[in-house]
């Protein structure tokens, strides 16, 4: 919906579709753990004398590859991919919602809703994301909505109001 480009516009989002040769290490999705300046090893952070799924520079919070999953977005730096084959609406459609719930999370009264209503959702259990994550949980639900129906959840959000 409009209200959703007026917020978007401005924002320099980049978004990257990825080829065979590119890889989201090569975006700067993962972590220069060792500080080699560079995305591709791993280190034993902890010291516990095993690399967990964490500890891999290329690995998301999850412990999986970035180079696994089909799309990403980095709401720090405002970047994201779509992997080779993966360009279909539905994770076009889920990543910009990522950036969107990024850029309300920036207006006090509806990061407290936002907050309000991921806590509420988690106190029903009425979501299987695993691992649950607010980011993933509201970019599943915006996405699922049609433009009008997100036009109206936008709209709640930046009055201060929870989602139902």
């Amino acid at each position: 919906p409009a209200c959703a480009c007026d917020l978007l516009r401005g924002e320099a989002l980049q978004f990257f579709m990825l080829d065979s040769r590119t890889t989201p290490a090569a975006l700067g999705f993962g972590a220069d753990l060792d500080g080699d300046g560079a995305i591709g090893g791993a280190r034993d952070v902890d010291g516990d004398g095993v690399v967990s799924g964490f500890e891999r520079e290329r690995a998301r919070a999850d412990g999986r590859e970035w180079s696994a999953v089909p799309a990403g977005y980095d709401a720090a730096r405002r970047v994201g991919f779509i992997a080779a084959g993966s360009c279909t609406r539905d994770i076009v459609r889920h990543e910009l919602m990522h950036a969107l719930v990024a850029r309300l999370s920036r207006e006090p009264g509806a990061a407290a809703a936002l907050q309000a209503t991921w806590q509420r959702a988690r106190d029903r259990g009425v979501f299987d994301l695993v691992p649950p994550s607010p980011q993933e949980y509201f970019a599943e639900s915006l996405a699922a909505m049609d433009n009008d129906a997100l036009g109206r959840a936008i709209a709640m959000l930046r009055a201060g109001k929870n989602l139902p």
